[in-house]
């Protein structure tokens, strides 16, 4: 019981203990027996309410003295009374008042009390307690004492039993709810994170105008997307795991590419972090897999994200292995670090749902503490396991252990010709002040070396190097840039007689005395290094590039309502030399791909009119060959559990998710392109190249793209000005100045179809495809750089989306007035291809178009009293049955005729608001008034 349940009980044992004492002293004074009996029961009741008063020590102190008191007044009436039923009486009464303490132990004082009323009267042999013919009485009733004894007893302690259980109870709901509290702090503090970089980076974009720094804030950009991506998918899975819906999307997929793609990301995510990232990859691990990569490379990333954050010094370790079995192999990947640890108590918790372990807002790192309790359920999931080993303040180690089945057993990393190749390392392991580092490395640069199969040498320094290269003949040195410094003349003469390899941290710019040097950068790994070894090209002059392929004469729709997410494709697509038509209907679709065949068609999901899985029902029911077997791609934002399936089932070829991952494109693509029309950048047909994005850094690559002129005609420099549009926000939306004008050309041309469309749909009252083209708008001219008609989309967009139908009948027309003079505005820019003379031409839209007035009304045909009065009395009945639709017909029918000479035209408007809004008997007055005037 808590605090007030126990006050409560106190006063209610008081209060009836005390009601009962007074009851006794009028029947005793009734019956003129002694007085002082149940005197002393009252004296017994001031005490017990003395005690309620000031509060005396505790519950449980107060509640034994109330005891105690009470069991004194009942043995004082007990030996002194010679009626054994009043004393049985009292006796029941006052130990149901003890039961209500809720204390076990308190009912064994009741037990003892009534033992020694009973002895008392067998010993002294009262006449009327124990007289002849009286025993069987007596036995009779201490069977109902000790039944009610045991049954009180019974019920106490399971009363006691389940108010521990509802408070454990109570306490785990009070924990959920702090553990959702803190849980919700977390998840806007993780969006609202990214959001700030996003919004300010963007401003500063905007203002920007030195290329370089460009660059680097739109990768700060790009790295807060991802973030907000990864906590919104943390979500989205914690929702599936909840509901049970969590399932597996099973595809042939390359490990390498898996490890490479977990060591950038994971180089991201440690930012300015002083920590290495370790690596160490099994090169017999088969090279094609199948099973959930996605998931795999989000459990690992979830590890390694851990590790880097509790870990400010020393290193994180990812190491790759596989162990084989019958069904394949069991893959395993262990993430070790050098971090905080965690204490032997805290190791479950890491895996329950919120289940930071510090959730104090000033905690050290964020996250919504999701993600171990997601990986925890994924591992299960695909028949692994996850172990955690950790030691408070010396580090932490996670592993995963699934089982994955073997597609192409070939090992994952091989070197070529590795008879007439040969390589020295030297890196001075001192330099490491913690020996776990140095432990690390040295068994990470064994590892390498021996799993190479090449000759290899590792010196601890510069003079057993020397000395090694005197006797020995090497084809490449690897060396880090601290043992460059030692003696940089010596390695430049070096690099002219072999292939010097130096590895840089990846923010490190440093000067070199020869060009010939070739850089690497950290993570140096067996998968990169064995790449550059079958690889006579210096990795220096690569350019990184997220494509590792090119196509040839491949043609591809993309079909969607919304024309800036065709541009994000179409520029995704350009740099493997696709080339894009697109559709901004599934109509529009039908008809293109009647006109011209494609190698496959990426298809919107949400689409008005008619949606992306009804198209792709349409393109399959055609007849022929071509149309049951063309590849549509299905694009939707909607990415929850099932959606693959469904869209499988559905007669789409494959699934992807927006916004778009590079590496999950290039699956799309290759697995969806016929083999000849892939051009593999080495000229081999393996996707594993992962030299080329893992030792590059972004200046390197910023230096390969042209800054200077191309760049300042995209940002607008070059005084392109059309009216108040935002041309620099334009470009960059639109990417560039030459793809800007040939979009807003197109929608110039389109102006007239999109007006037309828009009113017929608000005509029409089509509220949710109104809402739908609204937005398309909205987002256009946003992109395109113009913010007036923009905002006003904006606005009935979002009453479109509320249901505020008066709102968009009364603001319609002022937001297609304004449409219509930007884009005269901007049709009539000599830069613009665009025929004015189309939007001059088109007339301005009526307020109300579904009650739009005729230039005479005298073509309106004349409405006779009786058919107007059967009109109205039709309306009524609708309005009664609420039938909104035939109310809606009745109105729109009104519009047609003209009463006793005028028009009814004028009259309707606020009606369908009325209806629009269900105020149906307003809408009935309001009509009556209206033939009632007339």
């Amino acid at each position: 019981m808590n605090e007030m349940e126990q006050k409560g009980t106190e006063r209610l044992v008081a209060l009836i203990f005390s009601i009962y004492s007074v009851l006794t002293t009028a029947i005793f004074s009734t019956k003129g027996l002694p007085s002082w009996i149940p005197f002393f029961m009252c004296v017994g009741a001031v005490v017990i309410w003395f005690l309620q008063i000031i509060q005396y020590k505790n519950y449980a102190v107060r509640a034994l003295i109330t005891t105690l008191v009470m069991q004194i007044c009942i043995l004082i009436y007990g030996i002194n009374s010679d009626n054994f039923d009043s004393i049985l009486t009292t006796f029941f009464v006052i130990t149901v008042l003890v039961a209500m303490f809720g204390v076990v132990d308190y009912m064994y004082v009741t037990l003892v009390t009534i033992f020694i009323i009973i002895v008392n009267a067998v010993v002294f042999e009262r006449s009327r307690f124990v007289g002849a013919g009286t025993y069987s009485s007596v036995v009779g009733q201490l069977f109902n004492i000790a039944f009610f004894e045991f049954v009180m007893t019974f019920w106490v302690k399971k009363r006691a039993e389940s108010g521990a259980h509802t408070r454990q109870i109570i306490e785990a709901l009070k924990k959920a709810e702090r553990s959702k509290d803190d849980f919700l702090a977390n998840v806007s503090h993780e969006i609202r994170t990214p959001l700030n970089t996003i919004s300010g980076m963007s401003e500063i974009i905007l203002e920007e105008n030195e290329p370089e720094k460009l660059r680097d804030n739109i990768y700060q950009i790009q790295m807060a997307s991802r973030n907000l991506m990864s906590t919104v998918s943390d979500i989205l899975d914690f929702s599936e795991l909840q509901s049970g819906q969590m399932s597996l999307e099973k595809e042939n997929y390359n490990i390498c590419s898996t490890i490479n793609d977990i060591v950038n990301m994971t180089l991201a995510q440690r930012a300015e972090k002083n920590i290495d990232i370790i690596v160490n990859v099994d090169a017999n691990i088969p090279k094609t897999l199948y099973g959930d990569e996605k998931k795999i490379r989000r459990v690992v990333m979830n590890f390694m994200n851990n590790a880097i954050k509790f870990t400010s010094s020393g290193y994180v370790g990812l190491n790759v292995s596989c162990r084989k079995e019958s069904y394949g192999i069991n893959l395993i990947i262990d993430v070790t670090d050098t971090g905080i640890g965690i204490s032997e108590e805290n190791i479950e918790k890491i895996f329950s749902s919120f289940g930071q372990i510090d959730t104090r807002r000033n905690r050290q790192e964020g996250g919504v503490g999701l993600g171990l309790a997601i990986s925890k359920a994924i591992a299960e999931k695909m028949g692994g396991i996850i172990s955690v080993d950790s030691v408070q303040g010396q580090g932490t180690r996670m592993s995963i252990i699934v089982p994955q089945k073997v597609v192409d057993n070939e090992p994952a990393i091989m070197l070529n010709d590795k008879e007439n190749k040969s390589f020295i390392c030297y890196i001075n392991l001192e330099k490491f002040r913690m020996a776990e580092m140095r432990d690390a490395y040295v068994e990470n640069i064994s590892g390498m070396i021996t799993q190479a199969g090449a000759k290899g040498h590792y010196c601890k320094n510069l003079e057993e190097m020397r000395r090694r290269l005197q006797r020995e003949k090497f084809n490449y040195a690897f060396i880090t840039f601290m043992e460059y410094e030692e003696d940089r003349e010596f390695f430049d003469r070096l690099s002219h007689k072999l292939k010097l390899v130096i590895m840089l941290e990846r923010n490190q710019d440093v000067q070199l005395g020869s060009d010939e040097i070739i850089k690497m950068y950290k993570p140096c790994y067996l998968l990169p290094i064995v790449a550059m070894l079958n690889n006579d090209v210096p990795y220096a002059n690569k350019i990184e590039k997220a494509g590792k392929f090119k196509t040839k004469d491949v043609h591809l729709l993309v079909v969607d309502d919304n024309l800036m997410n065709i541009k994000v494709v179409e520029g995704l697509l350009k740099k493997y030399d696709i080339k894009v038509t697109y559709a901004l209907s599934g109509a529009e679709a039908l008809e293109k791909i009647e006109a011209e065949s494609y190698d496959f068609i990426f298809m919107d999901h949400m689409m008005p009119e008619m949606d992306g899985v009804e198209t792709a029902h349409r393109i399959r029911a055609k007849r022929g060959r071509y149309y049951e077997t063309v590849p549509i791609i299905a694009l939707t934002a909607n990415a929850v559990a099932g959606s693959r399936e469904m869209f499988l089932k559905e007669g789409f070829a494959d699934f992807i998710e927006k916004p778009l991952e590079v590496s999950v494109l290039e699956r799309v693509l290759k697995r969806n392109l016929p083999e000849k029309k892939i051009i593999y950048l080495d000229g081999s047909k393996t996707e594993n190249e992962p030299g080329e994005k893992i030792i590059h850094t972004r200046s390197e690559a910023r230096e390969k793209k042209p800054a200077g002129e191309e760049v300042k005609k995209d940002m607008g420099e070059e005084g392109l000005r059309i009216g108040k549009l935002d041309i620099e926000k334009a470009f960059m939306f639109c990417g560039g100045e030459e793809s800007f004008l040939m979009l807003i050309s197109m929608f110039c041309e389109d102006y007239k179809a999109t007006r037309k469309e828009l009113d017929e749909l608000f005509a029409a009252r089509d509220w949710k495809n109104y809402t739908i083209k609204i937005h398309a708008l909205k987002s256009t001219m946003k992109n395109f750089g113009e913010s007036e008609c923009s905002a006003l989309a904006y606005e009935l967009e979002k009453a479109g989306k509320e249901g505020r139908t008066d709102y968009i009948l009364e603001n319609h027309e002022a937001c297609m007035k304004c449409f219509r003079e930007k884009m005269l505005e901007i049709a009539a820019h000599p830069r613009v291809n665009a025929d004015v003379s189309m939007i001059v031409e088109e007339e301005a839209a009526p307020v109300e178009p579904a009650v739009q007035e005729t230039a005479s009304t005298g073509l309106l045909a004349e409405l006779e009293e009786d058919e107007l009065r059967t009109l109205v009395s039709e309306f009524e009945d609708a309005a009664y049955s609420l039938d909104k639709a035939a109310m809606l017909e009745i109105l729109n029918s009104l519009e047609r005729y003209m009463y006793k000479g005028e028009s009814l035209g004028d009259e309707l408007p606020k009606l369908l608001r009325k209806v629009e809004n269900e105020d149906y008997f307003s809408a009935v007055e309001a009509l009556g008034k209206i033939c009632d005037k007339h």
